[in-house]
C-alpha cells in the first residue's frame, strides 16, 4: 500500500512538473515507474505502454540514461512561461 501511495505522489509531482517551470518531470516519473513495478504490475505495464512516457522509461530501464534530445525537450518545456 505504501508503494502505491508513493507512486501516486510522484506521478502527481511529475504531471505538475510538465507545466511548472523548474520542477523536474523525468525523475518523478522514474520513481513512479519504480514503485508501480514493485506494487502494481498491471499499472506498470500500462505506464510502460503509454506513448508519452513509455519510451523514456523503457530507455531508462535498458540503459540507465535518457537521450540528449529528451533532455533538451524537457529543458525547453521547463523554460516556457
Amino acid at each position: 500500500m505504501a508503494y502505491i501511495t508513493l507512486a501516486g505522489v510522484f506521478f502527481v509531482l511529475g504531471m505538475i512538473g510538465i507545466v511548472l517551470p523548474g520542477l523536474p518531470t523525468t525523475p518523478f516519473l522514474l520513481l513512479t515507474s519504480y514503485f508501480l513495478s514493485r506494487s502494481w504490475p498491471r499499472m506498470h505495464r500500462t505506464l510502460m505502454a503509454n506513448n508519452l512516457v513509455g519510451p523514456i522509461l523503457r530507455q531508462w530501464q535498458q540503459h540507465r540514461a535518457v537521450e540528449q534530445h529528451v533532455k533538451l525537450k524537457a529543458a525547453a518545456l521547463g523554460s516556457v512561461p
